[in-house]
């Protein structure tokens, strides 16, 4: 992992903990606004709960409805008064009296929040009830309880403008709004400097795993090489015989092809993109798929396989022209290690219809196909769908899952198609353009 890729990811991981401690201090400032609203609400409903149980007393029932026993008196001894509105209306909902806030709502509401000309009230009702508790006297002047049914004569009805509250509010939100941006960056520095620390060991033992893979790589090209060298004595002084010389040279040359294999993918999973940007170059896509076709057309012609170009569109890409030329040349080795004589290998390119943006180059084969349970796993390393064949035809295993490495790396999508006895058909769609 190198230092582009280290702070990359520290990068990373800064911004998805910024981002999470965005969301959760979202969630708890909304509670917490939520909260205290219902919080003043309810404390709101109870005083203007107990100021309807204190006026209560003060309510008598006249010709003309419910009223106040004297008015004023009671009205200039109430402290709430310049706070309120107290309200009195009929069983019928029509307003008789009215005291305390002179803009206040004059309907009777059922619900505790109203509007009233772009101003937020709180309202509590409560009935005015007769004959619930009434006592009457009889002619010997002794009281006598007379059971008679409560009957409703109107309500009582206190406002409370919620001003105040809606101003609280506000300023609460505006003390969490001002709060989050500093808090916020202060969690990213923190995180990016967590994450440095947590990312050390890790940076530390991929260089040392990349460092043993270079030092691995030369080391095993050196015997590979020392190996042919002998074994090109050893036909020389020995004469050992054509078919023990080929069947030496076909493990060797496997051996060296997957050791180069192992290497790439190597380099493809600690350090995807510096091997490739230095490769990016305008390239015409026609005449790279014509050149690999003049290269591949004698293997195709000794085992008498037909190598055909079709919809060779002519497609103008900036892209890493080897990373490219690497994923065809694999595709074709495949199309070509798994289709018997006589059959047929094609070739195409195009632009997609629908993204005139998307380079599209198709090989498709009349090979002996892949079965639908292998097709998940057709990518994956040292995996073999046809494990009869594909050791006697020079497989290492790992052709297919460079093709998915690469492809990941630039930026394409690879994907196949194929059924049992009617060969294959691998897509890859690249973008024209590689940022």
């Amino acid at each position: 992992m190198n230092d582009f890729a280290t702070r990359r990811a520290r990068r990373r991981i800064a911004i998805l903990f910024v981002t999470l401690s965005t969301l959760l201090y979202a969630a708890m400032a909304t509670a917490t606004t939520i909260g205290f609203k219902l919080l003043i609400d309810l404390t709101t409903d109870r005083q203007l709960r107990v100021l309807c149980s204190e006026l209560g007393h003060a309510i008598q029932d006249t010709e003309q409805g419910p009223r106040f026993r004297n008015w004023y008196r009671e009205t200039q001894i109430e402290p709430q008064r310049s706070m309120i509105a107290i309200q009195i209306f009929d069983g019928h909902h029509r307003l008789i009296e009215k005291y305390g806030l002179p803009k206040g709502p004059e309907l009777f509401h059922d619900t505790q929040s109203a509007t009233v000309e772009d101003k937020g009230y709180r309202i509590t009702s409560t009935p005015i009830l007769k004959g619930k508790d009434d006592k009457d006297k009889d002619d010997s002047g002794l009281d006598r309880d007379k059971s008679k049914e409560a009957r409703l004569i109107g309500h009582l009805q206190l406002s409370m403008p919620t001003a105040e509250r809606d101003r609280i509010l506000h300023l609460l939100l505006t003390v969490i709004l001002l709060l989050a941006p500093i808090l916020l960056l202060g969690l990213g520095f923190l995180a990016y400097f967590i994450s440095g620390i947590a990312t050390a060991p890790m940076a530390r033992a991929l260089a040392v795993l990349k460092q043993f893979l270079t030092d691995a790589s030369h080391e095993l090209n050196s015997p590979i090489a020392i190996a042919q060298a002998n074994l090109e004595i050893l036909q020389q002084k020995c004469d050992l015989p054509e078919a023990e010389h080929a069947r030496i040279d076909r493990a060797l040359e496997r051996m060296r092809n997957m050791t180069q294999d192992m290497l790439l993918l190597a380099e493809l999973e600690f350090d995807k993109n510096r091997s490739l940007l230095p490769c990016q170059t305008t390239w015409r896509l026609d005449d790279l798929l014509g050149e690999m076709l003049k290269d591949f057309n004698d293997r195709f012609a000794q085992k008498n396989i037909e190598l055909k170009m079709e919809q060779n569109e002519p497609i103008e890409l900036y892209a890493p022209v080897d990373a490219v030329q690497r994923i065809v040349a694999n595709l074709l080795e495949n199309a070509l290690r798994y289709t018997d004589s006589g059959g047929t290998v094609r070739i195409a390119s195009s632009r997609l219809k629908d993204s005139p943006g998307i380079a599209e180059i198709t090989v498709s084969d009349t090979g002996i196909g892949i079965a639908d349970n292998d097709l998940p796993h057709l990518f994956d390393r040292f995996y073999r769908a046809d494990k009869s064949r594909s050791r006697l035809s020079g497989g290492s295993g790992l052709g297919l899952a460079i093709v998915k490495g690469l492809s990941d790396t630039i930026g394409a999508k690879i994907s196949v198609k194929s059924k049992i006895g009617q060969g294959s058909v691998f897509c890859l769609q690249l973008p024209i353009f590689y940022q």
